[in-house]
């Protein structure tokens, strides 16, 4: 693993740094973002399969579609770079595209598309020649080297569950937001999941209104699947404060942490909820309503804390 080498030699010499950047992808990280995804795709141009003739299309055609995408969102006919040639083939296109693109949002959302593009080749489902030639093990240790390049470069960013996730701390996405995602992946958390992954995308795009909003939708969505599963009655329309106040009753939360889960509720409502209605019901009228950054980052991470802290509770068997 000489990445790993790599990067601890350069935290003992200091020379990465300790805080996160938002606001820019260096090119050489970009180049070797590069590299990692034409070492699970391959090279139209340098085939590592067996019937060599149909791999390469094969190869051509995956390339095309991410290119496609790229171009149907951007509402293009082409991607544009410095003296691009009209002949350039679809893997050159991508790279170089990429390589040169200036905006920070654009050049995260290709590694989201070629990565989800990785995801999806790994499915033999997908694949019509029987077993594809994309072992899901490349695609996770692809994974794993994005990010760790992410971080070695101190770029506050991470790839989970098919989104660009912003971080803000190395330790508290370690240890609650990942496991709250992996807890999320669960098929019966499959809607909360998606919330809570829509909350980090506008947290990252910064938008802090909706991403809290998303915060109060996956909270809700833990609970009423937990209430759900012990068969314990609440309203179909039942928000945060009667879900938790059920959750309360019921034991899932012992005695000496229902103060926290108060404080929570409070937060989210008090915080999202407002927002929400006045927004959506009435309008902000003349003052715009202003969510910090560091409010609603606390929200998320408080969030996931209490997702994690709930699903494992429940997987438990805490509660009557």
């Amino acid at each position: 693993m000489a990445i790993a080498d790599i990067y601890s030699e350069r935290r003992s010499r200091g020379e990465t740094p300790d805080v996160y950047r938002y606001d820019e992808l260096p090119k050489t990280l970009r180049i070797q973002i590069v590299h990692i995804w034409e070492g699970v795709i391959g090279n139209p141009v340098c085939p590592r399969f067996e019937e060599p003739s149909r791999i390469v299309q094969m190869i051509t055609n995956i390339y095309k579609s991410i290119v496609n995408v790229l171009c149907e969102e951007r509402g293009v006919y082409d991607l544009e770079y410095p003296n691009r040639s009209r002949y350039a083939e679809a893997n050159e296109d991508l790279h170089l595209y990429f390589v040169h693109e200036p905006e920070i949002e654009c050049a995260l959302h290709v590694i989201r598309v070629c990565f989800a593009k990785m995801d999806e080749i790994a499915d033999e489902r997908l694949y019509p020649y029987g077993k594809p030639p994309y072992p899901r093990q490349n695609i996770d240790t692809a994974t794993e080297k994005l990010n760790r390049r992410f971080r070695e470069h101190g770029i506050g960013y991470s790839y989970e569950n098919g989104q660009i996730i912003r971080k803000d701390g190395e330790l508290i996405h370690e240890s609650v937001v990942e496991p709250c995602l992996r807890v999320l992946g669960g098929k019966e958390y499959r809607g909360a999941q998606e919330e809570f992954l829509r909350g980090h995308e506008h947290y990252r795009k910064g938008n802090m209104k909706e991403a809290m909003n998303e915060c109060v939708k996956a909270f809700e969505s833990v609970m009423k699947v937990i209430c759900r599963k012990r068969r314990w009655r609440v309203a179909e329309g039942a928000g945060a404060s009667k879900l938790i106040s059920v959750c309360l009753e019921k034991g899932l939360v012992p005695p000496f942490w229902q103060q926290q889960f108060t404080s929570l509720k409070s937060l989210l409502e008090g915080g999202a909820a407002p927002a929400r209605n006045r927004l959506s019901g009435h309008g902000q009228g003349a003052v715009p309503i202003v969510v910090p950054r560091h409010v609603a980052a606390f929200a998320l991470h408080m969030t996931a804390a209490a997702i994690l802290f709930l699903a494992e509770a429940e997987a438990s068997g805490a509660g009557k």
